[in-house]
């Protein structure tokens, strides 16, 4: 938990209150909720446009107003939920922006895929898709579906943010909910977590490619 984040017990009333269609408790969230989204993003991609960071945290809230059940308490805290979110937004925004100025189309095409810098997949995670893409005719989007269908809620956002390119231990243990342990601690963790996953993704990749 951050300095400018409310305590657990407020995050929790105030979602119950949006459950409830409480119009006061979304206005009092975004009261506090937007401006710790802007500095978190600001500090995570501090090269994006500042314009970006407040449109990704104003949709990340507004997206949690309308499907607010998506959220489950018992697995992480609201504002880690919402940061989660909002980095996920503003990945997407800047990856719009990328494909407008390459004037891109379909991003699962392979011409597409190769033509995303090398950032977006770092060198220590492995290339599932084209892999896979030797091996199987199965579409990358049903082979996505397929294998977040295998993983709980918590891999299934480590995964998320390792295909994203982020390396930041530091939001890795948000969602892992291990920041209560020091920096040492929670890079061993984060590394056996991500290697649990990518465990996961190789023996998928060859159950579907051995079938497939």
């Amino acid at each position: 938990m951050t300095s400018d984040e409310p305590s657990r017990h407020w995050q929790d009333q105030q979602h119950q209150r949006i459950l409830q269609h409480d119009i006061t408790a979304f206005a009092e969230l975004c009261e506090r909720a937007l401006p710790h989204l802007v500095t978190f993003l600001r500090q995570h991609f501090p090269q994006s446009d500042f314009h970006l960071h407040e449109t990704a945290a104003i949709d990340c809230l507004l997206n949690y107003q309308m499907r607010p059940g998506q959220y489950h308490p018992d697995q992480l805290s609201l504002f880690a939920y919402l940061r989660m979110a909002a980095r996920g937004d503003l990945l997407n925004l800047i990856e719009k922006n990328k494909r407008k100025a390459r004037r891109l189309v379909d991003i699962d095409d392979p011409t597409i895929q190769s033509q995303i810098p090398a950032q977006n997949s770092p060198d220590d995670e492995p290339a599932m898709q084209d892999w896979l893409a030797e091996r199987t005719s199965m579409p990358a989007a049903e082979i996505r579906k397929a294998f977040h269908a295998e993983l709980n809620d918590t891999d299934r956002q480590i995964l998320q943010l390792m295909l994203a390119g982020v390396r930041e231990t530091a939001v890795y243990a948000d969602i892992m909910g291990i920041t209560h342990l020091d920096v040492a601690e929670q890079k061993r963790a984060v590394k056996r977590a991500k290697d649990r996953v990518n465990k996961k993704a190789w023996r998928f990749g060859k159950r579907i490619a051995r079938y497939h």
